[in-house]
């Protein structure tokens, strides 16, 4: 599953095939000012859900590592409010994501490419791809897990013709 947003295609999935909750892919647009505009939809589903998140403590002025407050509106309308925790990974433009609603934590990487920060949601099991898309049809990838050790896995696609 995937949510293409201007030139990046962000996806997630599990390793776990027989994980009872599967993993959320989740794409934010980072604007000029730190806010970042979300989109999500889970694993099985066809409804976009919508979450932005706002600074509310800059760990650094120069990346998005930060807290936010979180308001978003699940696929069947109902909101709901939280808060997202972005770490700075040691692997260039990647990122822990922790987001905490209703009591409950989850985390994902985050990978950063242009402005669109890409991430899966959920349990251990999850990963994320981010794809550049060229006007050729190519897609660039660069994916991994919460396990990523020293650099992104590396992965190109082209359109069969």
């Amino acid at each position: 599953m995937g949510i293409l947003q201007g030139n990046v295609l962000s996806g997630a999935w599990s390793w776990d095939t027989k994980e009872t909750e599967k993993c959320d892919v989740v794409a934010y647009e980072v604007k000029s000012d730190g806010m970042l505009d979300g989109r999500w939809v889970s694993d099985g589903k066809n409804n976009l859900g919508t979450e932005t998140a706002v600074k509310v403590k800059h760990f650094s002025s120069n990346n998005i590592a930060s807290i936010y407050q979180i308001t978003g509106k699940y696929p069947n309308g109902k909101t709901y409010k939280g808060i997202l925790k972005i770490d700075q990974h040691h692997v260039e433009n990647a990122y822990i994501l922790t987001w905490t609603r209703d009591g409950d934590s989850i985390k994902g990487l985050g990978i950063l490419r242009h402005n669109v920060l890409s991430s899966s949601r959920g349990k251990k099991n999850c990963g994320t791809i981010a794809y550049l898309l060229t006007p050729d049809g190519l897609l660039g990838g660069r994916w991994g897990d919460l396990n990523l050790q020293t650099q992104f896995n590396i992965e190109l696609a082209k359109p069969k013709r």
